[in-house]
């Protein structure tokens, strides 16, 4: 009998666990419709539509297409902005666009991503870059 409750309380608190670490993840999910090729975690991403979805509170986010191809993009640092502005920031030089900052909802800081050896190789070429944003909304 002590065996058959322990069972059911740790299945209660499994549960709870896993379906609040669910709840936060489905919290954590904006899309964006970015309208230019760009550069993110060393790759060439194509334009269109894509969820973003922030894994952790570490930095972790995952882009992904209306196919469900993605790509895991660790942030690298913090920055100071407002929490009511949900968005993409992209570096922009000529023709190139880097994914540079994720600011998602509610949040009053955003998640800086490198790509400093693709950043300082354009900077190189074409010179000081533009900053673009895109925004990010509920889907």
């Amino acid at each position: 009998m002590q065996r058959k409750l322990n069972r059911i309380i740790m299945s209660a608190a499994l549960s709870a666990l896993f379906g609040g670490v669910m709840l936060s993840a489905q919290e954590r999910v904006e899309v964006a419709t970015i309208p230019f090729d760009y550069h993110a975690n060393t790759k060439v991403l194509p334009a269109g539509t894509y969820r973003v979805e922030q894994l952790n509170d570490r930095g972790l986010f995952r882009l992904s297409d209306n196919s469900g191809n993605g790509i895991f993009v660790p942030a690298t640092q913090t920055k100071e902005g407002k929490a009511n502005n949900p968005r993409l920031t992209f570096l922009h030089y000529g023709n190139d666009y880097i994914l540079s900052e994720i600011w998602m909802p509610g949040n009053p800081t955003g998640q800086a991503i490198s790509e400093r050896s693709l950043d300082r190789e354009l900077t190189r070429k074409v010179g000081v870059a533009s900053l673009v944003s895109v925004a990010l909304h509920s889907h």
